[in-house]
């Protein structure tokens, strides 16, 4: 229990820490772009994470994430921090929101000490995260574990977060750490549209919250978190706000960089943006995307291509989309067979190749219902698509129509989702902000008066929360042991697998670098150490004539 006790507190405290310096990296993006502060703490933390993002892509071109690639940004962030000391003050409306706050820190605290592990972690998103600290970026990383292709730099920010707390557990707090700060800023929104009786924000904060607080698997620093915050960021603050006549410039620009290295930590979220690009250029104005935003969100993204190419000889791995010809390029077979792969699953809810046919044909449509019919945020998105239609048909053109066109966005994205990876998993949070903006654009019409004070609209999602907090919480002290064998490769060099395989464990979270799963016959080093990175060699060609 003393144990316990001692790792709660210090885990927080880890957290704060670690916000504590993306703050100061956001308030010296606002000084650099000459940018006026915000009145709020958040416009800073997510623009510092974004800048974090960008430092640690380019820092592990050339080094490991590791102790050493600390000291950059702890110098800019205390730059960062004189910035923000003298424009930001805590207000009495910031004040009299300490008593929830208090209240989400310990929540997300307690749900960080779920021991359970999701088993994609296990196979790849530790290993993932071992990597990052031990080697720079590897030349042909995917040909060792295809896994290892997918340019998702939410690990590297798992490796910083190691070399922070000085431990392999640090990346325990990773979700939690995001998931309670998102919590918090959401109960400043869901104070702010009590206050300034904006029903549809209302709704939106108490789903989004709700949503929050159904999350799982905290201690896995599954990419998931990411994708579901951003979804409801983009979604409650952009739309929402637009839908009520209050959009601004800035927000827009805030949130376009905020999806731009989003995508760069899951690539997941770029049906996200391609909506949110064309929202900017077409539903407001041109004039309204800043030069500088564009040049961040460009440099992001190349040097996302650019790690994409390295890692797999793939931009957009595991698409097949502009791969180059180059000596430790992704056979294409394997490319394939791992695209084809994740499909199936997302369609058919069924592992193996053998759901390849099924999907081919469209007739996985069908399973595809009868296997998702019975989950809530299916019909959340439903109702919310249904209420929408409704609205769009019975306004009159004009101003109100443009602003529900708006609503396109999150339809967009999820049309591309349905058409890549059905998984509910991969949209749930698309799928609930359908549902609450479709339903919240009928709430301004209704008579409700404000009689009730704003803490007791508070307090519902709070006590709803516990229903979620673990009764016996105990901290993961560490990864779970993985059972490895040593396997020797051509050119006597050795990768350690798993142990039982024949099993289909795939299990590999703390098996000795290099590690692999049925590592191909084909499987080469570049040079002589693992740094210089992993190829196949071609497989000869069969010099048959049909009869």
């Amino acid at each position: 229990m003393i144990e316990w006790l001692m790792g709660y507190p210090m885990r927080i405290v880890m957290a704060f820490v670690f916000f504590i310096i993306c703050t100061g990296l956001g308030g010296g993006v606002f000084r650099f772009a000459r940018l006026a502060m915000p009145q709020s703490w958040f416009p800073a933390i997510w623009s510092g994470v974004g800048v974090l993002v960008f430092y640690l892509m380019l820092w592990h071109l050339f080094f490991p994430v590791d102790k050493l690639s600390l000291i950059i940004p702890c110098g800019i962030s205390l730059l960062g921090w004189i910035r923000i000391w003298k424009n930001v003050k805590i207000s009495s409306f910031q004040k009299g929101m300490i008593i929830p706050v208090i209240f989400l820190i310990l929540f997300f605290g307690l749900k960080m000490a779920e021991t359970d592990f999701m088993y994609d972690s296990l196979v790849y998103h530790f290993q993932t995260i071992r990597w990052y600290e031990q080697y720079a970026i590897i030349p042909g990383h995917a040909n060792l574990l295809i896994y290892f292709g997918f340019n998702q730099s939410w690990f590297l920010l798992g490796a910083f977060l190691n070399a922070l707390v000085g431990s392999p557990t640090g990346v325990f707090i990773l979700n939690g750490s995001f998931l309670g700060l998102a919590a918090i800023e959401w109960i400043f929104r869901f104070r702010f549209a009590v206050v300034n009786r904006n029903t549809m924000l209302m709704l939106f904060s108490i789903g989004s919250l709700l949503l929050l607080f159904r999350s799982v698997n905290l201690s896995s620093p599954s990419p998931d978190v990411l994708v579901t915050i951003i979804t409801l960021q983009v979604l409650g603050i952009g739309i929402t706000k637009y839908l009520k006549g209050q959009f601004q410039t800035i927000r827009g620009n805030y949130l376009l960089w905020i999806l731009s290295w989003g995508v760069a930590c899951k690539l997941s979220l770029s049906g996200l943006l391609l909506g949110w690009i064309l929202y900017l250029l077409f539903i407001t104005s041109k004039k309204n995307i800043q030069p500088k935003i564009i040049i961040g969100c460009l440099l992001i993204g190349g040097i996302f291509i650019i790690r994409g190419i390295i890692l797999s000889g793939y931009p957009l791995f595991p698409t097949q989309l502009l791969g180059l010809d180059l000596i430790w390029k992704v056979p294409q077979e394997k490319v394939q067979a791992l695209a084809d792969f994740i499909k199936g699953f997302a369609r058919t809810g069924t592992h193996g190749y053998w759901t390849l046919p099924e999907f081919q044909d469209g007739s996985w449509i069908h399973k595809w219902i009868q296997i998702n019919r019975t989950k809530p945020a299916i019909w959340i998105g439903i109702i919310g698509f249904i209420a929408w239609i409704i609205k769009l048909v019975k306004i009159p053109k004009g101003k109100s129509r443009i602003q529900l066109i708006s609503y396109c966005i999150p339809l967009l994205a999820l049309i591309i989702w349905f058409w890549a990876a059905p998984d509910v998993r991969f949209a749930n949070a698309l799928l609930w902000g359908v549902g609450l903006l479709g339903v919240g654009i009928w709430l301004p019409e209704l008579p409700i008066r404000w009689k009730i004070s704003p803490w007791v609209w508070i307090s519902i999602p709070c006590l709803i929360s516990l229903i979620w907090v673990p009764l016996h919480p105990q901290w993961p002290k560490e990864i779970p042991q993985s059972a490895c064998i040593s396997q020797l490769m051509t050119g006597g060099w050795k990768v350690n697998t798993p142990a039982f395989i024949k099993y289909d464990d795939w299990r590999i979270a703390t098996c000795a670098l290099p590690t692999s799963v049925r590592p191909d016959s084909s499987l080469r080093m570049i040079g002589t150490t693992i740094q210089q990175g992993f190829f196949h060699i071609p497989k000869p060609h069969a010099n048959t004539v049909k009869e």
